[in-house]
């Protein structure tokens, strides 16, 4: 049970975390608009979900009457992170050029479970490393797809911090659902802080996440540069060979001549 020191501490955390989430979201927002890449709105939509997430969080704890509905929400929105991140990944390996639909069965599956576990006997602390422990496995399985991506030779180590900013998020929720666990194995209890910093400590792996998924965003551009770069340099060269030789006879006409003087 946190004091009033402890609570204070998680308000103030859990205000960062969402302001965090909803200036990554707006970030990537901005940059699907300068520049069009599916995966740009698709990590939108995985950042606000984790926003709405934090906020029914928030909401379970201060409005008791719509603990269960908006503890189902915090799930969700925390599954959907975990989704989409997977998704953006998947679209910018594949280059594709629309969001695909959520599967049907993936969602009915996702809202089942996240009901089930708001069900579930006892308070937030006896259910939450269950979730923990779940979101984990499902960031880790983006950790090979992101490993996978087609980067040429010197953007090897962005996709290195890509997959290591992936794993260190997983391994952090990992740890606060097993931690978790031994309190309720032991009995023992967490520090004042230790939500307080638990927020603060994902918010800095989830911005970790959020910058390796921008450099790839402009090892991308980069390389759509350099493909139109050589497009264009190919179309200069073929107007001047036009401009020096005789469309009739394909020999160099006077103006080649004169240069060749």
């Amino acid at each position: 049970v946190l004091g009033p020191l402890g609570v204070n501490l998680s308000l103030v955390s859990s205000a960062i975390q969402m302001a965090g989430m909803v200036a990554m979201a707006f970030l990537f927002s901005i940059l699907g608009g300068a520049v069009k890449r599916v995966y740009f709105r698709i990590w939108t939509r995985a950042f606000l979900s984790m926003a709405v997430a934090l906020v029914a969080l928030e909401g379970a704890f201060h409005f008791p009457p719509g603990r269960w509905g908006l503890e189902c929400i915090y799930y969700l929105g925390e599954y959907g992170f975990a989704y989409w991140l997977f998704l953006g990944f998947t679209a910018y390996s594949k280059r594709e050029e629309k969001i695909p639909p959520i599967p049907r069965l993936g969602m009915a599956g996702a809202v089942l479970l996240a009901c089930s576990l708001a069900s579930l006997y006892g308070d937030f602390t006896l259910r939450y490393p269950i979730h923990a422990l779940l979101l984990a496995a499902g960031l880790a399985v983006s950790l090979p797809q992101a490993w996978r991506l087609r980067l040429h030779q010197e953007a090897v180590q962005v996709r290195f911090l890509a997959t290591l900013a992936v794993g260190l998020l997983a391994l952090n929720f990992f740890a606060h659902g097993a931690f978790m666990l031994w309190l309720q194995k032991t009995g023992a209890t967490a520090g004042t802080g230790y939500s307080a910093y638990q927020s603060i400590g994902d918010l800095f792996f989830e911005v970790l996440v959020a910058f390796s998924l921008v450099t790839l965003a402009t090892v991308d551009v980069r390389r759509s540069l350099e493909a139109a770069n050589q497009i264009m340099q190919g179309e200069r060269d073929r107007l001047a060979m036009l401009a020096q030789t005789d469309a009739l006879t394909g020999c160099f006409n006077r103006r080649a001549l004169d240069e060749l003087t």
